[in-house]
């Protein structure tokens, strides 16, 4: 009797992980996933537009956008130390009849010291948040 109950204990546990995994995983990129933001550098200032995402259910409140930027020096060897930059969280607007959430517009900038020069990563990640600030489990990476 007592070994059943710890299965049944284990299989509970597995099933809640398995739950919170799978609503985890709901968001996406609408248009089978390449409806993403354009994003285009000027500067020290990565700017992203457009993009829509659903399966957010509801808890997001905010995003937030971080990328990989290095501040290159001038030299030949161009020293890049690493580093990343966010947007901050930026406020969602309301989803449409259909779930969809079109995404706001993000700018990240590398503020980078007088000689050097910014330099971005490839790839932009999306972190969800909910009213309090907490993530939700949603992360969307698109390249940049």
């Amino acid at each position: 009797m007592r070994r059943s109950g710890t299965w049944l204990l284990v299989t509970m546990v597995l099933v809640a992980f398995s739950a919170s995994a799978a609503l985890a995983a709901r968001c996406h990129f609408t248009a089978g996933g390449s409806d993403v933001p354009q994003c285009s550098i000027r500067g020290d200032v990565l700017e992203c537009t457009g993009g829509h995402v659903a399966g957010l259910g509801g808890d997001a409140e905010s995003v937030e956008l971080v990328v990989n930027v290095a501040c290159a020096t001038k030299s030949p060897k161009q020293q890049q130390p690493p580093g990343h930059a966010t947007s901050g969280p930026v406020p969602l607007p309301e989803e449409d009849p259909t779930g969809q959430i079109a995404l706001p517009d993000f700018t990240v900038d590398a503020d980078c010291p007088p000689g050097l020069n910014a330099t971005f990563g490839t790839t932009g990640t999306l972190t969800f948040f909910d009213a309090e600030g907490s993530p939700i489990g949603c992360r969307l990476e698109f390249a940049l």
